[in-house]
């Protein structure tokens, strides 16, 4: 069993990891201030922070991992931020939601083959190799992401005449439909 001071240290890092995924509320004030890209950036180095932290950690010394946990809430909230947005973006008008559904899959299927084959580099070759193996992936992904930004400009910017408003869920997209809805246009 767990002592109570365990139990009390895992608790805080469980609480803190949540209260920072509970700022996916505040999500249309971050895409504001730093764009999808920046998120996803932030996202990245989260997640390569903490999982090659995970490696330096002494077998003797486990509970050091829950130093390390909050920054899963930052990954996870920044990443799902930027993703929902860049999708967003990136759809024709009128797709938005469809892109939705197409990142959903790609996520499941890229965590059914993230799973699969970390569960096997694990088991051949061990926990550090395998965090830092993901790490890496990342980082590749974090380069990609930052050479196609120099390619295309610095943002991704809506391809319709009109900015698009955030896709989550907002007063201004409430308002929008309000007014689709009295006009009688399609949303």
């Amino acid at each position: 069993g767990y002592e109570s001071s365990s139990q009390g240290i895992l608790s805080s890092v469980i609480g803190v990891g949540s209260l920072i995924g509970l700022s996916l509320g505040e999500a249309p004030k971050l895409l504001e201030i730093f764009g999808p890209e920046k998120l996803q950036e932030i996202a990245c180095m989260a997640y390569i922070t903490r999982v090659v932290g995970y490696t330096f950690i002494p077998q003797n010394r486990m509970w050091m991992v829950l130093f390390l946990e909050p920054l899963h809430g930052v990954t996870y909230a920044c990443a799902k931020t930027s993703q929902v947005e860049f999708a967003a973006r990136l759809a024709p008008k009128g797709y938005e939601s469809s892109s939705q559904g197409i990142l959903s899959s790609v996520i499941g299927v890229g965590s059914l083959i993230g799973l699969s084959l970390g569960g096997w580099v694990e088991d051949t070759l061990g926990a550090k190799v395998m965090y830092r193996g993901f790490a890496m992936v990342a980082l590749v992904g974090l380069i990609v992401l930052f050479i196609a930004g120099k390619l295309h400009g610095k943002s991704i910017e809506s391809k319709h005449e009109e900015k698009k408003p955030l896709v989550l869920p907002t007063h201004t997209t409430k308002t929008n439909y309000d007014s689709a809805i009295s006009t009688g246009e399609e949303t």
